[in-house]
């Protein structure tokens, strides 16, 4: 019974929708329609891009997304963001080397440290949001056996040939949290945010 209700007002929403970008059409506000149809999708751009740059310690600062993508299911998912990182903070890597990542083992969204957690946090949530001690690459090499260190890429081909690249020689610096690995390369200025699970 509550279905099938929730279908009809399901349904009656969409009639409605559909009607009211008919009548937009046929008045000639075409560009009210593309930004109607658009939003939905640039709302979850903008989302993804805070809810990524948020995993990210607050020692990085970023300019902007290089390449978002994941893929979910159920419960479960995984994916790659690449940011660019500021030519300021590319100065500080380069002056300070592995100096630099001491302390940058905490999400900027989780700003409290783990003792002066309210009950309302799991620790469970909290680990995913730390990160272990800092290393300079070349990253271990079972990350870079098949459907191990990116395993569902959805970034474009050539910036992940790069990444890995990167990732295989001294210079660059990487670090693990549950379920996912983050990498700083200053040579393209990226840093790379990987997770499954």
């Amino acid at each position: 019974m509550i279905a099938t209700i929730l279908i009809i007002a399901v349904l009656g929403v969409l009639v409605a929708f559909v009607a009211g970008l008919v009548k937009l059409f046929q008045k000639g506000n075409f560009k009210t329609i593309v930004v109607i149809l658009l939003a939905p999708y640039l709302a979850y751009e903008v989302f993804q891009y805070y809810s990524y740059a948020a995993v990210l310690p607050s020692q990085f600062k970023i300019t902007y997304p290089v390449s978002i993508g994941d893929e979910w299911g159920f419960r479960e998912g995984c994916g790659v963001a690449v940011f660019k990182i500021s030519d300021e903070t590319i100065e500080d890597i380069q002056k300070n080397g592995l100096n630099f990542f001491d302390g940058a083992t905490q999400a900027r969204g989780l700003t409290k440290p783990k003792e002066s957690l309210s009950s309302s946090v799991r620790l469970s949530d909290y680990s995913y949001h730390t990160f272990k001690t800092w290393q300079e690459t070349p990253v271990p090499p079972d990350w870079l056996n098949e459907g191990s260190w990116f395993m569902c890429s959805v970034i474009r081909d050539d910036v992940a040939r790069e990444i890995v690249k990167a990732a295989k020689l001294p210079g660059s610096f990487y670090t693990t949290m549950h379920e996912g690995e983050l990498v700083v390369i200053p040579s393209l200025g990226y840093i790379v945010l990987s997770f499954y699970g």
